[in-house]
């Protein structure tokens, strides 16, 4: 009886390490066994050139692009997003400045 009780327990150990483990993804997310390596963002909507591989994890839902965030929104919210960044300071740099003796 014992020997049974134990071979049943390592059955069921074996099984359970079989099953993949639930995810839980955020809004807008699916988990995916095989998801692309490519995934829509706000900065690229349309991945072009991307090799095949799966990547497990979630994913943005059809339709929702990744943020900078990482989170997975409409395409008007990455527009509301790219609109409330903080302008770039740009420097410009025209070359060495050069004085004479005087400091000017």
């Amino acid at each position: 009886m014992m020997k049974t009780a134990l071979l049943l327990l390592l059955v069921l150990a074996a099984a359970q390490a079989q099953l993949p483990a639930v995810k839980v993804c955020k809004d807008n997310e699916t988990f995916k066994t095989c998801g692309s390596a490519c995934e829509p963002s706000c900065d690229v909507p349309n991945p072009e050139h991307c090799i095949f591989q799966c990547v497990v994890g979630c994913q943005c839902d059809k339709g929702f692009f990744r943020r900078s965030d990482k989170a997975c929104v409409t395409k008007d919210q990455c527009e509301v997003a790219r609109n409330k960044r903080a302008p770039v300071a740009a420097i410009l740099f025209y070359g060495p400045v050069i004085m004479n003796s005087n400091g000017k």
